[in-house]
């Protein structure tokens, strides 16, 4: 009695199995070039969880299996998996770099800038002209003293010569 229950138990779960492999196939998606990136991340991620679940789910039963088949397939299901991980850090290293990219030459950029700004604030932008007109303007007068040579003294004598 229990073999029938069994054998009625595998049934089962052969046809649990193959209604589930008959799902119904996705349309095809056509993608523009901006969406590309966002369904290859979403494709990835998708992958990489359902094959890290399914990882998961025949662990117990390829560790206890005598065949090669079953933990050949499983290598190659972790290998897949391992180069979609692979995919998406290569696309996030990419668009980290790409955005480092961008704030250096805007750092460039500002900088070059502001050394153009102090530049124009330093240089001399007056002529000759002016220079001289400010310099008559701000000099200082000096009073003019007309000494007399004849009523000069002499030198006083140093003692000791």
């Amino acid at each position: 009695m229990d073999q029938k229950v069994e054998v009625k138990n595998l049934l089962d779960q052969l046809k649990d199995v193959q209604a589930l492999s008959e799902t119904p196939r996705q349309p095809e998606i056509k993608l523009e070039k901006d969406q590309v990136e966002d369904f290859v991340i979403q494709q990835s991620s998708r992958l990489i969880k359902e094959t890290n679940e399914l990882i998961l789910s025949m662990k117990d039963y390829i560790a206890h299996s005598p065949e090669s088949k079953e933990i050949l397939a499983i290598s190659e299901l972790i290998k897949a998996s391992t180069a979609a991980i692979d995919t998406l850090n290569k696309i996030n290293l990419s668009e980290k770099k790409n955005q480092n990219a961008k704030e250096m030459k805007k750092m460039d950029i500002e900088s070059k800038k502001e050394l153009k700004n102090t530049e124009n604030e330093t240089r001399i932008t007056f002529t000759r002209e002016e220079i001289l007109k400010q310099l008559m303007q701000s000099s200082v007068s000096i009073e003019s003293v007309t000494v007399d040579a004849k009523k000069l003294e002499p030198y006083p004598k140093l003692s000791g010569s």
